[in-house]
């Protein structure tokens, strides 16, 4: 089974002041299936999001989606987890247990469709169902017709709420004239001149230089919040003004004033943790070489420091603007060796945790590209058996071609996932007739005969008889010996 990463079925805690009451009412409200909230970095997708997940207090599935989640099989198991985690908390919506949808294995999203729908129509009460940050998935053919179809056929009870930087890869134009679907965009996601007053009207600013911090960051949500906390932190918040060139005011605002308060040892933390995608405290303490995580990143999120702890109570993740900074001041404090050990630490760290594709992701970062190769010959069988074949390309290409072409291991793997994935015969041809010859060089018959079977199926699904019948006889020769 593809494993499952529970942090990203959490919805983040938010806090009272990122309630956003025009656009609450106007979720609240809202009566189509589909919700497509779209907008740039920083606009507050996340937080009106969560808000209103938080608010609503309704039964919901909160799906954090990254770049893995293209491959169908790691999207699917998410959301087949997602099912067990919403019938677990809310067991009053599904008194006759699902167990069809938690215990089947199911081969891809097509299949996975009937019975996810099924699910939620067991339940007639009104259901949430969130995707964020859909533009990493949007690439993905297979969630892209699973999400068309499921829009489609959902039940009436749920609605499903996508965020996204970018419009889906699938047409809503038929969900438009439908009445199915309902638009929230960057412009409408922008504060208006009132609510910024509400936002800013605490701090003793005049109502003319709350206008003017408006106009500068034209309602943009994470300028105007970097506003709040920059004039809290200034004596004489009067006259306080973003400067016009805000990006560099940005990076002097989070040194000056959210990290000058903070003692030269916990930055140096936030630095190390800047390069973990999630915050778990024990992978922090390993990394840092600290105790108390736990105590430091709760403070850090109490405080909002741009720091948000998710759903589960534990496992926290950076505002994507300070991790950004972090990172940079990082790459300024240690040289290059320190950084790649750094990498090499993480990467140790997750393997322990048999996190492997988290370690995988490290050691690459790390340059430790014989460890990488060691890894991914040990994960590849586990890969291929759950279906995540275009992950397991992505991985391997991941690699310089130099070290890709040594391994008769890994241009196996290339080769064979490139034919199963049906899009690069040739290129597959090519890398099975290589591995093969790298094997038989190593006197490794098993890995020959693997080989020309493998090239024996392409040239199959090409319709090449002969060539075919040339891989077979290779095959059964190599069998024999």
């Amino acid at each position: 089974m593809v494993s499952v990463a529970t942090t990203k079925l959490l919805a983040p805690q938010m806090s009272a002041g990122l309630f956003r009451t025009r656009l609450i009412n106007l979720l609240d409200n809202c009566k189509s299936r589909l919700i497509l909230i779209h907008a740039g970095a920083g606009y507050g997708k996340t937080s009106l999001t969560g808000s209103f997940v938080q608010h609503s207090n309704l039964p919901h599935i909160w799906y954090q989606l990254d770049k893995d989640d293209e491959e169908q099989t790691v999207f699917l198991r998410h959301l087949q987890h997602s099912c067990k985690m919403l019938q677990e908390k809310h067991s009053f919506l599904y008194p006759e247990p699902q167990n069809r949808i938690l215990n089947t294995s199911y081969k891809n999203l097509k299949e996975f469709l009937p019975d996810f729908i099924n699910f939620l129509n067991s339940s007639t009460n009104r259901v949430l169902i969130v995707l964020e940050d859909y533009h990493l998935v949007k690439n993905s053919k297979e969630v892209n017709q699973f999400l068309e179809q499921f829009i489609l056929y959902m039940p009436s009870n749920l609605q499903l709420i996508i965020t996204t930087r970018i419009k889906p890869a699938f047409s809503t134009a038929a969900f438009r004239a439908k009445g199915l679907l309902t638009e929230i965009s960057q412009e409408q996601l922008k504060f208006d001149k009132k609510e910024a007053e509400e936002l800013l009207g605490s701090l003793s600013l005049t109502r003319e230089n709350i206008h003017k911090i408006w106009e500068q960051t034209e309602g943009w949500a994470a300028g105007l919040f970097l506003a709040k906390y920059a004039v809290t932190r200034e004596k004489s918040q009067k006259h306080q003004i973003i400067p016009s060139n805000f990006q560099a005011y940005t990076v002097e605002y989070l040194q000056e004033e959210i990290l000058s308060g903070i003692p030269h040892k916990e930055i140096e933390f936030l630095e190390l943790t800047s390069i973990l995608d999630f915050l778990h405290p024990e992978i922090c303490d390993k990394l840092a070489d600290v105790s108390d995580s736990a105590e430091k990143l709760f403070h850090l999120a109490d405080n909002n420091l741009f720091v948000n702890l998710l759903e589960d109570g534990i496992t926290y993740r950076y505002h994507q603007i300070l991790r950004d900074y972090l990172q940079k001041r990082l790459k300024r404090r240690l040289d290059n060796k320190e950084l790649l050990a750094l990498h090499k630490k993480a990467a140790e760290i997750y393997f322990g945790r048999n996190e492997k594709i988290n370690a995988a992701g490290h050691l690459f970062l790390a340059r430790d590209y014989n460890g990488l190769e060691r890894l991914i010959v040990e994960m590849a069988p586990e890969l291929m058996e759950q279906g995540s074949y275009i992950q397991l390309c992505q991985i391997i290409k991941k690699l310089p071609s130099e070290i890709v072409e040594k391994s008769p291991q890994l241009l196996y793997y290339l080769g064979s996932n490139e034919f199963t994935i049906g899009t690069l015969h040739q290129v597959s041809i090519n890398n099975l007739t290589r591995a093969r010859e790298l094997f038989i060089a190593q006197n490794e018959n098993k890995g020959a005969l693997q080989c020309a079977l493998s090239l024996a199926a392409v040239y199959s699904e090409l319709g090449e008889g002969r060539s075919v019948e040339k891989w077979a006889k290779i095959a059964l020769k190599n069998l024999k010996t």
